[in-house]
């Protein structure tokens, strides 16, 4: 039940914040290729959507082999269904390097509120000129920033693992 509903609060997130907040002025910043891109297209084409949906069935096989049932009737299929947490583990790595989140890079040259000033009060102030010199600038930011969390998960998983045995 849990699982189902983080899963399903987080592809909720994800196409609300990624999708249907399509930004037609900064294009960079989106993951999506327009207005009218198919949700069904990037939950499933592209690499971030794909690990997730493997991520997904992963968990849920694993969930369902676990089950009292499927314990007492298909042990060994079970046994096996804990081999799909080094899927998991993989996709979880993958998961993150697609670059959908990214932050702006010139923030001294562009902050934050100058696309709101309206052009008319833009224009006439020298000094919101010399403040908004710039164009808004993105960037994905630092893949190995990704891996620590993964890693970080892992560490906690393997040291309450560890804990519970002994």
């Amino acid at each position: 039940m849990t699982l189902g509903s983080t899963t399903i609060s987080h592809i909720h997130s994800i196409i609300v914040n990624f999708v249907d907040n399509y930004d037609a002025q900064f294009d960079a910043i989106n993951w999506a290729t327009g207005m009218d891109d198919s949700k069904l297209r990037l939950l499933v084409a592209t690499p971030t959507g794909f690990s997730g949906c493997v991520m997904l069935v992963t968990l849920f096989a694993i969930a369902y082999f676990s089950s009292r049932q499927m314990r007492d009737r298909f042990y060994n299929s079970f046994l096996a269904s804990h081999h799909l947490f080094l899927v998991f583990y993989g996709m979880m790595f993958y998961h993150p390097l697609s670059n959908i989140i990214k932050h702006q890079t010139n923030l001294k040259a562009h902050p934050n509120g100058c696309d709101i000033i309206d052009d008319h009060v833009f224009r006439n102030d020298s000094v919101l000129q010399a403040i908004c010199s710039e164009e808004p600038k993105f960037s994905a930011g630092d893949k190995s920033v990704c891996f620590m969390f993964s890693v970080s998960s892992v560490n906690i998983q393997t040291y309450v693992t560890y804990e519970l045995t002994n």
